[in-house]
């Protein structure tokens, strides 16, 4: 709750600089988090374990003055991949160039939802040789030990906590476990030609660099 209580003081704080500058009015604010935390719903806490609900699900509010949308909420599947392009669009800027989410301004303005739309989701700890993807859609969840060849599969309908596993060969899991692997065959297809023709190269930090690191707790 502290911490709930900390952000929205410091987006009060960014609402009266805006204010104060004159830009208030011509400014659109997005607010949003790179993931969730574990609370021991499934054991652990914190985050860049697991690819539960709790880590993936996370706020996203787009504020843009004097629009008043058709629809507050969205309840279709959305993605930070999303973000983006929806900025773009709102703006009137032209579109980020290889962008893989899609503008969901429509969605807000009366448009209709895509129920057919998969998400995806990845996570890569080599040191703890801990990797896994996940697809969902609509309520249909599959997760993928990538080096322990386990797969997790969820109904979130019926079982919003993942707490109850399914067979692997249960009802919708071969499809969706057929579309995630065809994303990440995907995925690595691009990845890799992006190397073949930039290299790889070695990045040097600089002391700025460090010390922002620093100060967000990602090196000591």
């Amino acid at each position: 709750d502290g911490e709930i209580r900390l952000v929205d003081d410091h987006i009060a704080k960014l609402r009266r600089v805006l204010s104060d500058l004159g830009i208030a009015d011509r400014t659109l604010i997005v607010v949003t988090a790179d993931h969730g935390d574990e609370f021991f719903e499934h054991g652990r806490k914190g985050h860049h374990r697991t690819l539960y609900d709790e880590v993936l699900r996370v706020p996203l509010i787009v504020f843009v003055p004097g629009i008043r949308p058709a629809r507050s909420v969205i309840e279709t599947e959305a993605s930070v991949t999303d973000i983006a392009p929806t900025i773009t669009a709102l703006v009137g800027a032209p579109p980020v160039r290889g962008a893989e989410g899609r503008d969901l301004g429509p969605l807000a303005f009366g448009g209709a939802p895509d129920y057919s739309r998969r998400t995806f989701a990845e996570l890569y700890r080599t040191k703890s040789l801990n990797m896994q993807a996940a697809i969902r859609f609509g309520p249909q969840k599959v997760i993928q030990h990538l080096n322990r060849r386990v797969v997790e599969v969820y109904d979130t309908q019926r079982d919003p906590g993942e707490q109850q596993r399914l067979p692997p060969n249960h009802g919708f899991a071969p499809a969706r476990l057929a579309e995630l692997r065809a994303w990440l065959d995907g995925r690595w297809r691009v990845f890799s030609g992006r190397i073949r023709q930039q290299g790889v190269r070695r990045v040097e930090m600089d002391e700025d660099m460090k010390d922002r690191l620093r100060s967000l707790g990602y090196i000591q």
